[in-house]
């Protein structure tokens, strides 16, 4: 009966226990570092995605507080229109299309 090398192909190396656990334990470490790398990119993504959402809340509420002075002004402004017309239909009762204005 052969030896163990003496049933393997010919030209093929033997492998021993030490290497194949050599090899592992470097592919481990390997997947470990790629791994690493993948979550710090991750967190680096999710961080500048809610730097962009942080702006654009910002942004957002500033354009809201724009529109909503402006909105004040526009109501502002109609209701001293309101009351400018009332005046003058008052003291202008005798043109009649005013005397058709209701508030």
């Amino acid at each position: 009966m052969g030896t163990l090398s003496d049933t393997q192909a010919p030209g093929r190396k033997r492998v021993s226990q030490e290497d194949i656990i050599e090899k592992t334990v470097e592919r481990r470490q390997k997947r470990m570092i790629k791994n690493r790398e993948s979550a710090a990119c991750s967190r680096a993504r999710k961080q500048a995605y809610t730097n962009e959402l942080e702006n654009k809340v910002s942004r957002l509420e500033e354009e809201n507080e724009r529109l909503r002075k402006r909105k004040r002004n526009r109501k502002w402004r109609e209701s001293g229109l309101s009351t400018n017309l009332v005046e003058y239909s008052l003291s202008h009762s005798n043109i009649p299309c005013l005397e058709r204005i209701t508030l």
